[in-house]
């Protein structure tokens, strides 16, 4: 979320920037047109000592501003340039945390279906064992039942024969 801010902000930038542009490219243009207007109004009225002072004096504030506007211009390329770049390379990094992020996602994914997969299989062994264990049981107790009347059958048969003998 940083790295959205940032591209936000850097958006933001380039837009303010870019009107900024768009100001300084219309006071190029009424300097261009004052600078006509001057010219104009010189070529059509008699030149007097005066007026060409005028003349020469607003064509080179003119000249000035425009330099001015010029290299203002050329920073504010510059700087939308490296704005731009700036944007280009936030992008690539939001793409690559977002790559690496369903990468490991689905990593973890996997590895939390292995654990469901072999605990669906423990629990499954777990159950058998236990049944196994309840019929050993049941076994073991017929054993001490059919014990127990193998020793009284000894024992009838032990009187049996004591009583034939």
């Amino acid at each position: 979320t940083a790295s959205r801010a940032m591209v936000q902000t850097v958006d933001d930038r380039i837009d303010a920037d870019g009107r900024e542009i768009s100001l300084i490219a219309q006071e190029l243009t009424d300097v261009q047109d004052q600078f006509r207007q001057v010219e104009q109004e010189s070529l059509s009225k008699v030149f007097d000592l005066g007026s060409m002072k005028t003349f020469f004096e607003n064509q080179k504030a003119a000249e000035a501003r425009n330099g001015e506007l010029s290299k203002e211009y050329s920073r504010l390329v510059g700087q939308v340039s490296a704005l731009t770049n700036q944007l280009v390379e936030a992008k690539q990094q939001i793409e690559a945390q977002d790559a690496a992020y369903q990468k490991q996602a689905a990593t973890l994914k996997s590895k939390i279906d292995q654990g469901k997969a072999l605990a669906e299989q423990k629990v499954s062994q777990l159950h058998d064992q236990k049944k196994t264990d309840q019929e050993n049981l049941a076994l073991q107790e017929a054993n001490r039942q059919l014990g127990q009347q193998n020793a009284l059958s000894k024992e009838a048969l032990h009187k049996v024969l004591v009583r034939l003998s």
